[in-house]
């Protein structure tokens, strides 16, 4: 901590030793002694012709240096200083602050001189934060330490100004913008490619009992939703490739297109005579389902021919026609067959377990309480009450493949983000 202290306009000390310590004065003016000095007195002027300070006779004029000389002009007289009493032959200096400030004992170094001298028109403003005191203010300043001696100087007209409070300073607060993103989380459905249906006939209607998968795919699991053909259905039990269906899953009518005049041959797997030119070009491809009399379960199309005009001349199938329950073994003429397009279905990611609770890695897919569900087969104003681990709770049923979910920064006349 440093130390200083105001001194009174003329203050004589003979002899004093000063130690830096907490909250004493450096100068105190009940320890001064005041005497008359038959010292020879000199003071320090600019001399323009040298370039320099010289000290002459306290009588004479003299033309003072700017401010930006005052250090110098310390430093000089630090030298003159230097010689002490013996040397001076009792000379007293007079150190002119010229409006400048003093220096420190203990921090750097003091050039100035610590006897024999006359120290005035000193001036020192305290810096800002110094704890509202003088801070550097005064003429000698003893930091916590260290100490410092002086024998017979003199302190006339030196004045000391305290500096700004040392409490918090100023913080300026400027405008900011933050930018707040929703929160989202997109549970889509499982499309599942190249797999083979289980196909009935019934009643004028097609089922799906279940499918056989290319490849096991681990996102598809028991209780989950299945679209297919245009029907719906739920997974019952998957054992590897294998998806059995809980209850039949029955083809929308809009799924299914009608090959009529078609001729069929007993033991061979091409239909080279049929009303192709009543399907459009899309209707017929690899891979559909083809049903009808003569035509053994499970099988599909494995080739279409067409000609320059894409238009479809025949069709190869997966099996065998057989005519040995039809009554006509050798050629069936004019059968009408049903095809349908069953080589995908989509899946829903989640599985229902009733109670508006679906099961489903919730952290993974980034659903969060409180988010809002939208999507087919979610009920308007659907919510998610409630996350316990995979089972997620929400406000209403869900019925579609997917869902949408958004959990919103802020709402009016809420507290929370």
């Amino acid at each position: 901590m440093l130390i200083f202290a105001a001194l009174n306009p003329i203050t004589r000390l003979w002899r004093l030793t000063i130690h830096g310590a907490r909250q004493t004065p450096i100068f105190s003016t009940e320890n001064a002694v005041r005497r008359p000095s038959l010292n020879h007195v000199f003071r320090v002027v600019w001399n323009a012709a040298s370039g320099s300070w010289v000290a002459v006779a306290e009588n004479r004029p003299g033309r003072g240096k700017s401010s930006s000389r005052a250090a110098v002009a310390a430093v000089v007289l630090a030298g003159l200083a230097g010689m002490g009493a013996a040397q001076a032959g009792g000379l007293t200096a007079i150190v002119d602050g010229q409006g400048g400030g003093g220096c420190t004992v203990g921090v750097g170094g003091c050039a100035l001189p610590n006897s024999n001298a006359l120290f005035t028109n000193f001036y020192t403003q305290g810096g800002a934060g110094s704890g509202g005191g003088a801070g550097l203010g005064g003429v000698f300043f003893v930091n916590s330490g260290a100490s410092l001696s002086l024998n017979d100087v003199t302190f006339e007209h030196n004045a000391v100004k305290g500096g700004e409070g040392g409490s918090t300073p100023d913080v300026a607060i400027s405008s900011a913008t933050v930018s707040l993103t929703e929160k989202t989380a997109d549970v889509t459905s499982v499309t599942a490619f190249q797999v083979s249906a289980t196909v009935s006939s019934s009643n004028g209607s097609l089922t799906v009992s279940g499918v056989t998968l290319s490849n096991a795919n681990p996102l598809l699991k028991a209780g989950s939703a299945v679209s297919m053909g245009g029907g719906t259905a739920t997974i019952g039990t998957i054992s590897g490739n294998t998806v059995s269906f809980s209850t039949p899953l029955t083809v929308d009518a809009s799924a299914i297109k009608t090959l009529s005049g078609a001729t069929l041959t007993n033991g061979t797997t091409t239909i080279g005579v049929a009303n192709f030119a009543g399907l459009a070009n899309s209707d017929v491809a690899t891979g559909m389902n083809i049903v009808g009399a003569g035509i053994p379960q499970g099988t599909t199309i494995t080739s279409v021919a067409r000609d320059a005009n894409n238009a479809v001349t025949s069709i190869t199938l997966s099996k065998p026609i057989d005519l040995s329950a039809t009554g006509q073994p050798l050629q069936m003429v004019g059968a009408s067959l049903k095809l349908v397009d069953l080589t995908s279905f989509q899946a829903s990611q989640f599985a229902s377990l009733g109670n508006n609770q679906i099961r489903l890695p919730a952290a993974g897919l980034g659903l969060s309480v409180g988010m809002e569900l939208t999507g087919t087969g979610v009920p308007e104003g659907t919510v998610i009450t409630a996350i316990n681990g995979d089972v997620v709770t929400t406000s209403n049923a869900i019925t579609g493949m997917g869902f949408k979910g958004t959990l919103p920064v802020g709402r009016v006349g809420g507290n929370t983000l």
